[in-house]
């Protein structure tokens, strides 16, 4: 046997001794499934270049016949000997993209003159590639789990060629992304993948296989049309290994993504729910579940994939992705950075909103920034970290101090804040036709000689601030021509004339950043025109000119809580602009603006307790005039506590000096459609007490306010935004007792927690604008002419008309509770009287919810030609009466009768104040239409049955916040216990039993000694004494 085909031996030894992993993939086809396409690969002519792949798409070919039906078009060649086909296909490696494949070399041909040509299909395309000298190769870029037909063919002298040898193999199917754990039992985990790629058009299914120490491996089977699997039947408290493959419907699987997780020792959610809400009624519920109920509440889904979206000198624009299954949870996003030799920094944004701008940070400086999600209760999730470099300053207000015809002498100020920074300066220079040239300088020379220079030519420059990691900043550019000769006077009148670019304002700073205004100051340039352009996500930019007299804008008319872009340039007469000094503002919330202003901005984190509010000084004992906003809480909670009826008419008692002001100035102060500054609404200043009060401070609040007769927050609003709060925990210490006129034992009476007592429900609205003012009307329809009471802040009231700043959608509820005397109760029933503030168009969740809770809404409306759809639509939920007023501007008959009629109302459900009613007939009217409602079979429901519609429409409810929950289990453990409270008293106080009558009894005789008769007197008293003493003993 000659040596070539020895070595011929040998390979093919060798491809059969392959793994036999990878020939259990491989699909042997023969000569009849390729059909013609395969079966003959005719000769082909010389003059087609096979050098790279061929693709063929489309055609009126079938898929399997392109190759065949192309091969047929280029006709046979001159008859020659036609050469021997390759040995047997074999695929050493099969990936999800790429095929690496083998044959063995035919018999009788030379190595160096082999020549072959693989061709390769699938049922969408056809490729083809020649090859020399070699019997192997790679093929990338196919899809993932499809099925190829590769064929080989020989190729000899004159192009002739071979019959082809063919197999086929399927490629291994992408495998799933970004296994992640969604939720967590005892019994059964929740898993998450992201669908694999590049598999559209393949019939796939998802294998998952798990098993634990001590187990045997489990695997189920999920359709591609799901990417989450639900694992049951797990052990508790177990770590356990999850592995998610892709698997077609041929039997073959991708590589798997894998991951880890430990089952819990318990479960919470919705058994939790269950035992929260039968804990009432049985106190033997098990303390266990409840705590652990509290835990899981404060543990949220963290944020996902953190990552820098922008990068500035000054600032930092982060991205992430929102938490997992937070639907219906209140959250916000806390971001926190530092660097070495900072303190770090937080900022909070909404749950809206999934980007921060970090903004007044130091230029080319590693930053270190952590996100997690944060609840309103406190409770905080782990965080998502990163860390990025910022970009270096830009040189500033580089210019050319020296033109020759060879060179040019450029002068630039260093950056700002680079102090402690290591940095070079890169200046790249270049001219039409030629490459741009770099050079460096350190950081301590501000100037750069640029050489071999050509005469007469227009240059470019730019110098960069360079890190030694390899990160630049923003270029600062000019251009310059060089001389054609060198002359002096020439070269200086040159280098003058291109300093034409005025200087920038220096150290632009914001000082005074309020909700709806930033005042910005800069220190120079005094003697230029300024210009800024300022804008915010979703406005069009604006514009302002200052002139150069002053160094300080107030720039006003700005949407509170959002980040504002400052771009500050000077302006010469030439409208020539200097380069913009870019500052980051982000505006105050109306919340955190008015908290500021009353001085309690450390207690929207930290809340004020009821021990600090207690506290007695010297101020509380002085009780002084208020002279300024931050006196006014503190007022209006020491009265408070002492049940004064004043509590809410607080205000400030500094004045406007008028002794100094002319008479005009003095007019136009009269006349000036601004109020007073330090003035506050009653209601702005409740809610923020309210917000920065902890559950136990605002239970106290409210029980005095009951005290008080004046009305309590139902739904709380969160400053000025859209969200509010179910007050429930806060309401639980209310006790009323009342006498109802249908109690049959009309010396009897009912006593007991306002929060569990069923009461009919009314609530009174505002659609757009009223002439009637609702809440003075309320009170008058809730009081006797003889005792009349201010339940509901109005406009008339001490600083009632104060416009509000965050009290809008606010509801506040009382109640009527009769007596038992017919000739003075109002109603004969108990009902609750709820009062939203603000029109009920800007706040459709707490006009929703009290139309799911009251047995009747009134709604006080004048203008019914505005759009009234959203009464339309909660009509069916409950009792709708219209309340108007005739004589209003904007009253309109036609429109009035439109609506009456689009919402079938019956004249019953219409009280309309006509032009002969005076105001106590109306409220008299008023009257009348709750008493004929109380009459029928009202829907009936108490404080705490409101919780759950408070979670059907996603209101939050006090009483689930971790304190409360805390609070709450503190006072079970007293009370749990108690089963009789009469026979608890006589055991655990027995001094207030029997006992306690008996001395009370011999302490009257004592006074008295009616029973003396003809006893001694002090021998008397003197046996009473001995008496008292054995019955303490």
């Amino acid at each position: 046997m000659s040596r070539p085909r020895e070595e011929e031996g040998l390979k093919a030894a060798e491809l059969k001794t392959r793994d036999d992993v990878t020939d259990a993939k491989i699909k042997r086809v023969q000569l009849e499934r390729a059909g013609s396409a395969v079966s003959s690969c005719l000769s082909m002519k010389s003059d087609w270049s096979m050098e790279q792949p061929i693709h063929f798409k489309g055609g009126r070919y079938p898929p399997d016949e392109r190759v065949g039906a192309w091969l047929n078009q280029q006709g046979p060649t001159q008859a020659s000997a036609v050469p021997p086909p390759p040995g047997e296909i074999e695929f050493p490696t099969v990936g999800s993209d790429s095929v690496s494949l083998s044959w063995g070399f035919p018999e009788g041909m030379g190595i160096r003159s082999l020549r072959f040509r693989v061709t390769w299909t699938s049922g969408t395309e056809t490729c083809s590639l020649r090859v020399t000298g070699v019997n192997h190769m790679n093929i990338q870029s196919l899809r993932p789990g499809t099925e190829y037909i590769f064929s080989v063919a020989t190729i000899g002298e004159n192009n002739t060629q071979s019959q082809c040898v063919s197999a086929a193999v399927s490629t291994e199917p992408s495998a799933p992304e970004r296994l992640r754990v969604e939720e967590v039992r005892s019994r059964s985990v929740r898993l998450r993948w992201d669908p694999p790629t590049k598999m559209e058009g393949v019939s796939y299914t998802f294998s998952i296989t798990y098993t634990c120490d001590g187990e045997e491996p489990r695997e189920q089977t999920t359709g591609a049309s799901s990417n989450t699997a639900d694992l049951c039947d797990l052990s508790p408290g177990v770590e356990y290994s999850f592995s998610v493959c892709t698997e077609l419907h041929t039997g073959g699987r991708s590589s798997a993504c894998s991951i880890r997780a430990r089952t819990r020792e318990y479960d919470y959610g919705v058994r939790s729910e269950a035992t929260s809400q039968a804990f009432r009624t049985k106190p033997s519920t098990p303390e266990r579940l409840r705590v652990e109920e509290v835990r899981s509440r404060s543990e949220p889904s963290a944020p996902e994939r953190l990552r820098v979206e922008e990068v500035r000198s000054r600032s930092v624009r982060l991205r992430w992705d929102p938490p997992t299954k937070m639907e219906g949870v209140s959250y916000t996003f806390s971001i926190t950075y530092t660097c070495d030799g900072e303190e770090p920094r937080e900022q909070t944004t909404g749950a809206s909103s999934n980007t921060a701008d970090l903004c007044d940070l130091s230029p080319g400086v590693e930053y270190s920034f952590s996100v997690c999600t944060e609840l309103h209760t406190g409770g905080r999730s782990s965080a998502c970290s990163m860390r990025a470099r910022t970009q270096p300053s830009t040189p500033e207000r580089l210019r050319v101090e020296e033109v020759r015809s060879r060179s040019v002498r450029l002068r630039w100020d260093p950056p700002t804040k680079m102090e402690g920074v290591s940095y070079t300066f890169s200046i790249t220079y270049t001219c039409d036709g030629e490459e741009p040239r770099e050079q460096t300088t350190g950081a301590s020379s501000n100037t750069a000689d640029l050489c071999d220079l050509s005469p007469g030519v227009e240059y470019s420059f730019s110098v960069c601030t360079e890190l030694h990691t390899g990160g630049r900043s923003s270029a600062c550019s000019t251009r310059a021509r060089t001389r054609e000769y060198d002359y002096g006077v020439r070269s200086e009148t040159t280098s003058q004339a291109f300093c034409t670019k005025p200087s920038g304002p220096g150290r632009v700073k914001a000082r005074d950043v309020r909700s709806r205004s930033v005042t910005l100051c800069w220190e120079r340039p005094v003697s230029m025109e300024i210009h800024i352009i300022y804008s915010c996500e979703g406005e069009e930019p604006r514009s302002e000119r200052i002139s150069p007299e002053t160094t300080t804008a107030v720039l006003s008319d700005l949407r509170p809580g959002m980040e504002y872009t400052f771009n500050i340039t000077t302006v010469l007469p030439n409208n020539s602009f200097s380069r913009a000094c870019t500052v980051c503002v982000c505006t105050k919330t109306i919340l955190d603006e008015l908290v500021c202003e009353l001085g309690m901005e450390q207690h929207l984190k930290n809340k004020l307790t009821l021990s600090t509010v207690l506290e007695i000084d010297g101020e509380t004992l002085a009780d002084e005039s208020i002279q300024s906003l931050k006196s006014l809480p503190w007022c209006f909670l020491r009265r408070l506590m002492m049940v004064n009826v004043t509590a809410r008419s607080v205000s400030c008692a500094a004045k406007p000096d008028t002794a100094s002001q002319t008479r005009d100035s003095f007019l136009d102060m009269l006349f000036s459609a601004q109020g007073n500054s330090n003035e506050i609404n009653p209601l702005d200043l409740l809610t923020a007490v309210f917000l920065c009060s902890d559950g136990f401070l605002q239970q106290e609040m409210v029980l005095k306010m009951s005290m008080c007769q004046f009305s309590v927050p139902l739904l709380l609003p969160k400053g000025d935004a859209q969200q509010c709060t179910l007050v429930l925990w806060a309401m639980q210490d209310i006790v009323k007792k009342f006498r109802p006129h249908s109690l049959a034992d009309p010396r009897g009476f009912v006593e007991g927690s306002i929060v569990l007592t069923d009461l009919p429900l009314v609530s009174f609205v505002r659609l757009g604008s009223s002439s009637l003012s609702k809440s003075q009307i309320l009170n008058h329809v809730l009081s006797n002419p003889q005792q009349y009471h201010n339940t509901f802040i109005h406009r008339n009231m001490v600083c009632g008309d104060t416009p509000r700043k965050i009290s809008n959608g606010l509801v506040e509820i009382s109640w009527y509770l009769p007596c038992g005397n017919r000739n003075i109760d109002i109603f004969s029933e108990p009902v609750a009287i709820a009062n939203l503030r603000g029109d009920l168009s800007d706040f459709q969740t707490q006009y929703s919810f009290l139309c799911h809770t009251s047995a009747a809404v009134f709604v006080f409306c004048d203008d019914f030609g505005i759009d009234c759809n959203l009464l339309g639509s909660q009509h069916s939920q409950t009792h709708l009466f219209l309340v108007s007023n005739s004589q209003s501007r904007s009253f309109n008959k036609d429109d009035f009768r439109r609506r009456v009629s689009e919402f079938h109302l019956q004249r019953n459900n219409i009280v309309m104040k006509s032009p002969e009613m005076n105001d106590s007939a109306f409220v008299k009217k008023l009257r009348l239409a709750i008493t004929d409602l109380l009459k029928g079979n009202l829907n009936k429901i108490s404080v705490e049955q409101m919780s759950v519609v408070a979670h059907k429409f996603r209101i939050p409810v006090d009483e689930d916040y971790v304190s409360c929950q805390q609070g709450k289990q503190m006072a079970d453990a007293i009370t749990v216990r108690i089963s009789d409270i009469p026979e608890y008293k006589k055991k655990m106080l027995p001094l207030q039993g029997t006992i306690l009558k008996q001395l009370a009894k011999l302490e009257k005789e004592e006074c008295r000694l009616k029973n003396a008769g003809v006893k001694n007197i002090e021998m008397y008293k003197s046996e009473l004494s001995e008496q008292k003493q054995k019955l303490r003993e």
